[in-house]
């Protein structure tokens, strides 16, 4: 198990090709957000998973009377240099093309062998087709990975948060969980769905970096929300994922939400300053998120949790120093 309130980790996305061979980068990664060694052969499974691990998706593509596809399962993909790639970079999936029509035309399969890579939001990343030497093969995967480093980190590092952030989420169960909002309390005159500004000067804040409070909250995964599918509460717009999201969110807003506006409540606490905190820095604590702004703030707020979280600020969105609507 990872422990509890652990700094963030951070895997180094970059991968170096050297002759035939495929050399991964070193790095130290818990075994709890590791993916699989071997090819996985359910695409419902192999998708939750890319999402789970923050890890690109490899859909490779192949039939029974495929005389190249066994030549590359036999050279390479079959082997235990292939099943490290899939342990530490990305999540594999083999389909039967024959047995997979819906798959092979909603990735636009046209030949085989075939492989496409897919982001853990599910964006095609790269794709490729026909007979591949080991080299090559892993060449197609290191230029991808390159190619989209940024994306690909990102969705990485905010898959070992979440881990950390299921990590600490019962550190002490006896301490009494802050009131939700009375429904006569006064709020922000806002119609849900606005997306404008809420005072004159300055534009409403975009919480949760855009991702969405109920999947984090309810389903423990970070998925990005639509714009679409935007609510304003408190003075900070909200993206949903889905419609069923978006009802849920509007019906109860104080269960998903960050507590303080998403600041950081170690800031807040020690300089008065309403600083939002990084998706990447957030921690459960008496089933609420509260967001940090860096490791060392969370470590801090992890020596007396009941010191920071009964801070009585009124923060207003205004207040608060992060990333707004543009």
């Amino acid at each position: 198990m990872l422990r509890r309130w652990t700094t963030a980790c951070t895997l180094t996305l970059t991968v170096v090709a050297i002759g035939a061979g495929f050399a991964l980068s070193q790095t130290t990664t818990p075994e709890e957000v590791l993916a699989s060694r071997e090819w996985l052969h359910d695409y419902k499974e192999a998708r939750d998973e890319s999402r789970r691990l923050g890890l690109p998706l490899i859909v490779h593509f192949h039939t029974s009377w495929c005389g190249p596809c066994r030549q590359m399962e036999a050279e390479f993909l079959g082997t235990p240099a292939m099943r490290e790639v899939l342990g530490e970079q990305f999540v594999g999936l083999k389909l039967d093309g024959d047995q997979h029509g819906w798959l092979v035309k909603g990735f636009k399969v046209t030949g085989y062998p075939s492989d496409v890579i897919v982001e853990p939001g599910g964006r095609i990343l790269g794709s490729t087709s026909g007979r591949k030497s080991k080299s090559q093969y892993f060449r197609f995967l290191t230029q991808t990975q390159k190619e989209h480093q940024v994306v690909l980190s990102k969705a990485r590092d905010l898959a070992l948060a979440l881990a950390q952030l299921q990590s600490g989420e019962s550190i002490a169960s006896s301490i009494e969980p802050q009131a939700r909002p009375e429904s006569g309390s006064s709020q922000p005159s806002v119609s849900p769905n606005a997306v404008g500004p809420l005072v004159e000067t300055q534009s409403p804040l975009i919480g949760l970096d855009g991702y969405s409070p109920v999947a984090i909250n309810a389903q423990r995964q970070w998925l990005l929300g639509r714009k679409d599918l935007a609510v304003t509460h408190q003075g900070v717009i909200y993206y949903l994922a889905s419609e069923e999201e978006h009802q849920q969110f509007k019906q109860t807003p104080w269960q998903f939400v960050p507590k303080m506006l998403g600041c950081d409540p170690v800031a807040l606490w020690e300089s008065d300053q309403a600083v939002q905190g990084s998706v990447q820095y957030g921690a459960f604590f008496d089933r609420q998120l509260y967001l940090f702004v860096d490791s060392e703030s969370r470590t801090i707020f992890k020596r007396d949790p009941v010191k920071y979280t009964r801070v009585r600020h009124a923060i207003q969105a205004h207040d608060v120093t992060g990333t707004r609507l543009r």
